[in-house]
């Protein structure tokens, strides 16, 4: 069974995503979560192509940062797929089309949200997902100032929720 690596600039949020997998039900999907890699780390590329051989199969590009995207076309093997859910910036980025042509690399587009907030209602509902681990605070609409700095603090943070 392919094994999924999470990447982010912040360890803390590695962290947590490696304790969210045990109990927030993507185990059920990835009965493990592999090795935490941190973006930022300078061997980063070597440090794949030693756990991978050649790179990874598919990266599912979440963040919407240049950086990731960017870094995500040395990440992948050849062949390999790069899709993209995260919202990026509205203006032009630059990519390297030919790493894509040499490497015949697959980038694809997803727009993350579509169609599936009915699906998503029904399992949350239906107890199937549990989203209060993803919920770092829940403060009522008049604190809506420290529940923006708290949403911005993204070492601490992951969801923020108000009250009305």
């Amino acid at each position: 069974m392919p094994v999924p690596y999470f990447t982010d600039l912040i360890n803390d949020v590695i962290s947590s995503l490696k304790e969210l997998g045990g109990s927030a039900r993507p185990a059920e999907v990835f009965p493990h979560i592999a090795t935490k890699l941190n973006l930022s780390e300078k061997d980063l590329n070597e440090k794949v192509k030693e756990i991978t051989g050649d790179g990874f199969d598919v990266i599912f590009e979440a963040s919407g940062a240049r950086p990731a995207l960017r870094q995500a076309f040395d990440l992948v093997k050849p062949g390999g797929t790069i899709v993209q859910i995260g919202t990026l910036e509205t203006a032009d980025i630059p990519l390297p089309a030919n790493m894509v042509m040499v490497k015949e690399i697959h980038f694809i587009g997803s727009f993350r949200y579509g169609n599936v907030f009915d699906e998503a209602i029904r399992l949350v509902v239906n107890g199937r997902i549990d989203l209060r681990p993803f919920i770092t605070g829940l403060l009522p609409f008049n604190d809506i100032t420290k529940a923006m700095h708290l949403a911005a603090d993204k070492v601490h943070a992951l969801k923020v929720q108000l009250t009305i």
